[in-house]
């Protein structure tokens, strides 16, 4: 079975952003997760350690839905930089895990630990060498995310239902349902630009072309 990877900077990165994806690759490839931090920062008045446990907690109840091997860098949030020390970490799996896809953040994007993901991410590919397949997705339309132009459109609607249940595991995260709502509403969205009802958006390093084998044509 062909292994992916998926570069994403925090706990409910993955479920949030590509958890349709994901739900689409189950029994297909082995899929592979690569977290930068554990979102220590990611709730208000609770230390680092109470918070780490929590989102690993519930990441772990949101990966029994979508799947996954799940592999954590261990950098604090908010203090990701793409140093020659994390990329090693990144290289590393790399090596290990032979993937045939690479997906990560899009590098304009406001929140500075999905920008030094997507960077790290790209860095160590480049030092790996391997011609594997290279892909961005976005997080949040223009909160966060930026200049986004989808290549590729990924249909989700058989499995939004699955993916609404996963990011609704991100308790903490999702105050008043207010995660899995913009959730919905951004697949929608994706969606209605190419005439189905929930999609997610990616976009290719390169360009396409008439020859170009895509793992996503393939889910």
């Amino acid at each position: 079975m062909e292994s992916v990877v998926f570069f994403v900077a925090h706990p409910d990165d993955d479920t949030y952003n590509v958890g349709g994806l994901l739900l689409k690759m189950r029994g297909k490839f082995d899929v592979h997760i690569v977290c930068s931090t554990r979102g220590e920062r990611g709730v208000r008045h609770q230390t680092h350690e109470e918070t780490r446990n929590m989102r690993m907690k519930e990441h772990q109840e949101a990966l029994a839905i979508t799947g996954g091997t799940i592999h954590y860098l261990d950098v604090l949030d908010g203090d990701l930089v793409a140093d020659n020390e994390v990329i090693g970490k990144a290289l590393k799996l790399l090596q290990e895990i032979k993937p045939r896809a690479v997906f990560t953040h899009w590098p304009s994007d406001w929140h500075p630990d999905h920008s030094a993901t997507g960077e790290l991410a790209l860095k160590a590919y480049k030092r790996w060498g391997v011609p594997a397949e290279f892909y961005y997705f976005e997080a949040y339309i223009g909160t966060q995310t930026t200049r986004f132009i989808p290549d590729i459109y990924v249909d989700i609607e058989d499995v939004i239902e699955e993916k609404l249940e996963a990011v609704r595991k991100h308790v903490c995260q999702n105050v008043n349902d207010g995660m899995a709502q913009t959730m919905l509403r951004e697949d929608a969205y994706r969606g209605r630009e190419c005439a189905i009802r929930y999609a997610e958006g990616y976009k290719t390093r390169l360009p396409l072309t008439n020859k170009t084998r895509s793992i996503l044509f393939e889910v």
